[in-house]
């Protein structure tokens, strides 16, 4: 009644379809995803605009113009007015030169520049580094009998190593930190 096949004719048909079916399924979701074209590397840089859609019960007179429908970014703060906000929101004169930090508490210090990127600790001594895009300001702390003082204060370019004068490092310091936060 019942005619009976081979076992690896039977065999090799379902594996078969099964293999099948298996490919289908994975080639499936593959197949359906699309790729978008790298963005241009050396395009224009593309300012971030939101157009304001209007509200058609609006009154004409009461519609924006094109110009109006952009929102523009607010301009970058300027770093001699971030240093000053900060100095006057401490209470203390506002200073340029780094020298101007020797003599001063930790504490103190700390409430200007914040936590330092670096800190290492020999003791009586600690070193604090501020690392900008453009230079490096170190100072030195000794432990003295009222707490830990400001001894040495030292500017160095980030990318040569070679020492920095004059007040162009602490003020750059100070200001990227400020605008990050």
């Amino acid at each position: 009644m019942f005619r009976r096949q081979s076992r690896s004719h039977d065999g090799w048909r379902r594996f078969g379809f099964r293999r099948l079916a298996i490919v289908a399924l994975l080639v499936a979701p593959i197949a359906a995803c699309q790729t978008s074209p790298p963005p241009a590397a050396n395009g224009p840089a593309v300012a971030a605009t939101v157009a304001v859609q209007e509200h058609p019960n609006r009154p004409t007179s009461a519609r924006r113009t094109p110009s109006q429908n952009i929102l523009r970014a607010a301009p970058e703060p300027d770093a001699d007015a971030l240093v000053r906000r900060h100095f006057a929101a401490l209470g203390e004169p506002a200073f340029e030169d780094p020298t101007a930090l020797k003599g001063r508490k930790a504490e103190s210090v700390a409430a200007i520049l914040g936590d330092p990127d670096l800190t290492r600790r020999d003791a009586p001594a600690e070193m604090w580094q501020y690392a900008g895009d453009t230079c490096v300001l170190t100072v030195i702390l000794y432990q003295k009998s009222d707490g830990m003082t400001v001894e040495h204060v030292e500017t160095r370019d980030r990318s040569k190593g070679t020492p920095i004068a004059g007040p162009g490092c602490l003020k750059a310091v100070l200001a990227e930190r400020l605008a990050a936060s």
